[in-house]
This record gives C-alpha cells, structure tokens and sequence, in this order.
C-alpha cells in the first residue's frame, strides 16, 4: 500500500479503569503507522482510577469532563478526530491484532467505499473467547441486516468526512441502542460499504456493563424505535432474536455441561430465569 491514511479510535471512557488499559493496548499493539486515538473520560467518579490509567499513556489524545453520556461522547470524539478513518471502540473492547492494516488494505482496493466492517468475537470479562459467536457473512441484502447480519460498531470503519457531512452522528436521546440505531442510518444513508471476512474487534461482555444492567422493558422500548426506524417487522426481529437466543443457549448449557458438570449448569440456568423476570 502506498497511502497510509490516518486513522482516529475514538474511546469513550467512564468508571472505566478495570479494562481500560487493555483497549488502549490493542491499539497501541496495531501494525499501522498513522493512528490517533481519543480517549474522553465521560465524568467518572471511580475517585480518579480512570484518569490515572490515562495518565499513564501520554500518547493519548484525552480529556475529562462532566458526564454527558456515551453517544454524546462518541459525538464529541468524532468531532475532534483528525483522521480520515474513524472507529469507535469501546473501553472495555479490544481492537484484534493486524485490525486497522486489514480495514485499511479493503479501503485501498475498494477507493469509492465509505463504511468497512469485519468479523468481531465476543470475550468474557477475563478476555477468553465465549463458546458462541455472532454469525455474520457481509453478504446479505441491505434491507435484511436488521435481521439477521449484526454489525458492531467495534469492527467498523467509517469514513470521517462522510459521517460529518451527511451528519451521521449518534442519536443522544437514547441509552442502550444508539449504536445500532447509528449502524442502521449508515446503510439506510446507502453510503458504499466493504466486508473484511477477518476478526477486527473483541466485544466484552461482561456484568458492568450498561446493557447487562438495564431493566429488559426500557431495552425493548429503544430496540422497537429502532426496529421502525428501519422499516422493518417487530414480530419477525423479535423471532430471529429468539432463535438466536434458543440457540446460543443451547451451545452454552452444553458447554457449561462438559466443562462444570449439572451444578454449573442449574445455576448458570437459575440466572437465566432471574434476567427473564427482569
């Protein structure tokens, strides 16, 4: 490759000290030359363990202020990005190894593209891939991704100018759902995409996060907004996320047979039926 665009991560940060160290070194470990990354510490109040895991990275592009929310943050990071890529990788996420050289290496064959996403694997709170993973192809129709093909915002590239120009930004109004709401809005925009059939990013899932501790009815209020706003059927989302659901639990009640016995499995079941009454 003969370009080497710069390339902005964009980390909005809050009470985030446990794994906020580990995102900035996937970043920090990536094989591509021109990388800026913008840490925003969204008003944490964690008595200073987040700007202190800051502190120790002077090559960041970081600042604190009052808490305003994540898309507010990502808003304000992509507003004060300098590169002509931008990815907003959260700050319990992991950017894979060799990520920004193989997005980058599409955009080089692909000049007119304006969106490149990959692959991306689900981790667990000590960074060990889960025993299931989101399937996605980049194949589907367009009008079909609500459904079936999921999109990350972890392993997605945009094109700066395209975001700012066509004001695609992150809708603030909302809490949980924002970053498919924004994902949805770039392939309703019809803005030129690329599939990189790779790992980009580690999403963490782990009990701290803010979706893990939402209450399921305000969750299904956003993800309805979402769903119309996408032209499509709430019946029939709802039923691919229950298959989905059927059968990633169905692998996991497996896993957690062979590896912790029935105990492990009642109690991990147990939980399950606990997160359904919530």
């Amino acid at each position: 490759m003969t370009a080497t665009p710069l390339v902005s991560i964009i980390t909005p940060a809050r009470n985030a000290a446990r794994y906020l160290a580990e995102t900035v070194e996937s970043v920090r470990a990536q094989d591509w030359p021109a990388v800026e990354h913008i840490v925003i510490d969204d008003g944490s109040t964690d008595s200073g363990a987040t700007t202190a895991v800051l502190a120790r990275y002077p090559h960041l592009r970081a600042w604190s202020r009052e808490n305003r929310g994540q898309y507010a943050t990502m808003n304000e990071g992509l507003r004060a990005a300098r590169g002509t890529w931008v990815l907003f990788l959260s700050a319990d996420d992991l950017l894979a190894p060799h990520a920004i050289r193989q997005a980058m290496a599409t955009a080089h064959r692909h000049p007119a593209a304006q969106v490149i996403y990959g692959r991306w694997r689900k981790i667990d709170p000590d960074g060990r891939p889960l025993p299931v993973q989101t399937q996605l192809s980049g194949r589907l129709p367009r009008r079909l991704f609500v459904y079936l093909d999921h999109i990350s915002h972890c392993a997605l590239f945009a094109r700066r100018e395209a975001l700012l120009s066509g004001e695609h930004s992150f809708d603030e109004s909302v809490r949980y759902t924002g970053d498919a709401i924004w994902i949805q809005r770039l392939i309703d925009a019809g803005l030129p995409m690329r599939f990189v059939d790779a790992v980009l990013a580690e999403y963490r899932v782990h009990p701290a996060q803010t979706v893990q501790r939402a209450g399921r009815q305000a969750i299904e209020a956003e993800q309805r907004r979402y769903v119309a706003a996408a032209g499509a059927s709430w019946r029939l989302v709802q039923a691919t996320a229950a298959a989905e659901r059927w059968r990633s639990r169905a692998l996991k009640a497996a896993c957690i047979l062979r590896t912790g016995g029935p105990p492990a499995l009642i109690r991990t079941a147990r939980g399950w039926q606990q997160r359904r009454r919530t």
